[in-house]
C-alpha cells in the first residue's frame, strides 16, 4: 500500500545523491566554461536545463560547461512546494497551484521529461460567495465538469435569456453590465493570445519592452483598477467577479496588482488548469537533475566580484555557519530577488511584503462555510471569497476554500476498519493572516468547543508577495533586462510572479547567453577584467561602501 510513497523517497534520494555526486570538485580547465545560477525556483531549474538542452542542440562547437546552482533554502522549488497528509500518498501543492495547459513553457518542458499533468483540482466546479450571493464562476476557470452541473455555468441561451429577463424586469443597468462583462471577456481573450506570444520566438533583453513589442506594456503600468476601469468593467463586478480570480492565482487584490495580473489570470477563455502528475516540485527537480547542475543550497551568495581566473567571483555563505567560500564562474545568472538583494541600499524603490497563507488540514467531517458568513447544505470543490464577505472575525481574510476528494489513509499494521484505516476529507484554505488551530477547528466543525477537535492533520505554508509602495506597482526596471555587463543576467519575473514567467525568463536567460560571444569563442582574461566595470555588488550596503574608501 505504501508503494508510491517509497517510490517517491526513493525518487528523490537517487536525485540528491546525483546532485552531491555532481558536487565534487570539477577540473578547471581554461577551455571549460563555468556558468552560476543564483536560485533553484523554476527560473534557475529552466535556466539550468535550457542551458543544457540547447547547448547539446546547437551545430557549433562549444566549450564544456559547468552550471552551478546555488540556493540559500535547504530545498529547491522556490514558491513551488509538495506536501501529503501522513500516512497517504497523495501530493498537495502548499505553493505555487496550478498552470494552464496553453502556458508553452511549461507545458513544452513537462512534455520533455514525459511529467504526466492533471487537471488541477482549482478549477473543478468553482463558485464565488461575494457576501450576498453565490454566483457561478464566470471567469476564474474553464471547468470541464460544469456540462455535468449546468447551473453553474450558464450558456449562451442562457445568458441571452437572462438579458431578457433584466429587460422585462426594467434593470437596464443590469443588461449594460451583462454586455459590458461580455465585451470583457472578448478583450482578455485577445490580450492572452499576446501573451502566449512572448518570448517564444526569441529571446529579449528587457521583459518589459518585450510586453510593448506585443501590446502589453501598458499593463505593467496601469494598476488593475485603473485597467478594469478603461474597459468599462463595474465596479461591482471587480470585487465580485474578477477579483476573486486574481486572489485565487497570486494571492493579490486588485489595488494591489497589475493589469498585466489580470489578464494572466483570467483562466476562462482558457483550456483547464493543469498540474504536475507527481506534484508541480517534481518539475524542478528533474530540470535540475537532466541539466547535470551541481547543486549547492543553503548557500547564499553574498558578493559577486572580479575574478582572478575567471569573469567572476562568489562569496558564498551558508546560513548556519560562518564559514565562506569563494568559486569563480564566467557567467552568472541570477533569478527572483537575488540581484536586487545584491544591489548597493537605495537602488531600488521602497517595498512592501503582503502575506498569503496555505493551510491544509484534514477531518472527519465536511467543511464549515459559517465562518465567512455563508450557510450550504453542501460542500463546493472551491468557493472564492471575496473581501466583502460576512467574516464572523474580520481578522482573518479568507480567499479560497477548497475541498479534496476523500483521501485514503493508510495505517499501518492494522486490517482496514473505520476504528483504523479511513477516508478524510482534506481541505485547504488560502487567508491574508494564519489561521488558528481554534478557526481551523470552526472551519471543520461550526462551533468553537475546544474539548471538541476533529482536525486530524494541518500544514501551513507562509509566502510573500513584496510590492511597491509608491502605489505605481513598478519596481527598478534594470532589474528585468540583461545588465550592461554582458556576463550578468537577470531573469527575475518580478513584474508578474507566476510559474509559467518564471520558466520562459529562465530559458531566455539561456537563449541570451547562447546567443552572446561568451559561451562559442570564450574571452581572454584581459577581456575578463577589462568588460567588468561595476563595483562588486554586497548585501551589506556598509562593506561595500567601506570597499571603496578603501580603494
Amino acid at each position: 500500500m505504501h508503494f508510491h510513497r517509497i517510490f517517491r523517497r526513493l525518487s528523490m534520494t537517487i536525485h540528491l545523491l546525483a546532485f552531491a555526486a555532481a558536487a565534487a570538485e570539477q577540473p578547471d580547465d581554461p577551455a571549460d566554461f563555468h556558468i552560476a545560477i543564483i536560485g533553484a525556483g523554476i527560473a534557475g531549474a529552466s535556466a539550468a536545463y535550457h542551458l543544457r538542452r540547447l547547448s547539446a542542440s546547437g551545430t557549433e562547437q562549444t566549450p564544456k560547461l559547468y552550471i552551478t546552482v546555488y540556493e540559500t533554502s535547504p530545498v529547491v522549488g522556490g514558491q513551488v512546494k509538495n506536501i501529503s497528509p501522513p500516512e497517504s500518498d497523495r501530493v498537495l501543492e502548499a505553493g505555487a497551484s496550478y498552470f494552464f495547459e496553453d502556458d508553452w513553457c511549461l507545458t513544452d518542458t513537462a512534455q520533455s521529461l514525459r511529467l504526466d499533468r492533471k487537471v488541477a483540482h482549482q478549477g473543478e466546479g468553482a463558485v464565488i460567495w461575494n457576501g450576498h450571493h453565490l454566483l457561478a464562476d464566470r471567469f476564474c476557470f474553464h471547468d470541464v465538469s460544469r456540462a455535468a452541473t449546468p447551473r453553474f455555468w450558464p450558456s449562451v441561451w442562457g445568458i441571452f435569456w437572462k438579458t431578457v429577463k433584466l429587460f422585462i424586469r426594467g434593470n437596464p443597468s443590469e443588461v449594460k453590465s451583462e454586455w459590458e462583462l461580455g465585451e470583457f471577456r472578448s478583450d482578455m481573450a485577445i490580450m492572452q493570445d499576446k501573451l502566449q506570444s512572448l518570448g517564444r520566438n526569441g529571446s529579449f533583453d528587457s521583459l518589459q519592452d518585450e510586453l510593448d513589442k506585443v501590446g502589453l506594456g501598458s499593463t505593467t503600468r496601469t494598476s488593475a483598477e485603473e485597467f478594469l476601469r478603461a474597459l468599462s468593467v463595474p465596479r461591482s463586478s471587480q470585487t465580485s467577479v474578477v477579483e476573486p480570480c486574481v486572489e485565487a492565482l497570486f494571492g493579490l487584490n486588485i489595488k494591489e496588482a497589475t493589469g498585466l495580473h489580470i489578464v494572466a489570470s483570467m483562466g476562462s477563455t482558457r483550456p483547464p488548469p493543469v498540474a504536475i502528475q507527481s506534484g508541480n516540485g517534481e518539475l524542478i527537480t528533474r530540470m535540475l537533475r537532466e541539466s547535470s547542475a551541481t547543486l549547492h543550497v543553503d548557500s547564499q551568495v553574498t558578493k559577486v566580484e572580479n575574478g582572478s581566473q575567471r569573469r567572476f567571483s562568489l562569496t558564498v555563505a551558508s546560513p548556519e555557519s560562518t564559514k565562506q567560500t569563494r568559486r569563480e564562474h564566467d557567467v552568472v545568472v541570477f533569478t527572483g530577488d537575488s540581484m536586487a538583494r545584491l544591489r548597493p541600499g537605495g537602488s531600488n524603490p521602497p517595498l512592501k511584503n503582503i502575506q498569503h497563507h496555505i493551510t491544509h488540514f484534514s477531518t472527519d467531517l465536511a467543511l464549515d462555510a459559517r465562518i465567512i458568513g455563508l450557510e450550504l447544505g453542501w460542500n463546493p470543490s472551491t468557493l472564492l471569497a471575496t473581501e466583502n464577505s460576512s467574516y464572523i472575525d474580520r481578522e482573518i481574510r479568507i480567499m479560497r476554500l477548497t475541498t479534496f476528494p476523500e483521501f485514503y489513509i493508510d495505517h499501518r499494521g492494522c486490517e482496514w476498519d473505520d476504528e483504523c484505516d479511513q477516508f478524510v476529507h482534506v481541505h485547504r484554505v488560502d487567508s491574508r493572516t494564519p489561521l488558528s488551530e481554534a478557526k481551523l477547528r470552526f472551519l471543520a466543525e461550526g462551533i468553537n468547543d475546544p474539548e471538541w477537535n476533529h482536525i486530524i492533520w494541518s500544514h501551513t505554508q507562509s509566502w510573500n508577495h513584496t510590492l511597491a509602495v509608491d502605489g505605481s506597482n513598478q519596481f527598478d526596471p534594470a532589474a528585468y533586462q540583461t545588465e550592461p555587463e554582458p556576463g550578468l543576467l537577470n531573469s527575475n519575473s518580478g513584474l508578474i510572479s507566476m510559474m509559467e514567467m518564471s520558466c520562459r525568463m529562465g530559458r531566455n536567460a539561456a537563449w541570451k547567453l547562447l546567443q552572446t560571444r561568451l559561451l562559442p569563442n570564450g574571452i581572454s582574461q584581459g577581456d575578463q577584467i577589462a568588460s567588468f566595470k561595476s563595483a562588486s555588488y554586497n548585501v551589506i550596503s556598509e562593506n561595500l561602501e567601506r570597499e571603496k574608501c578603501n580603494s
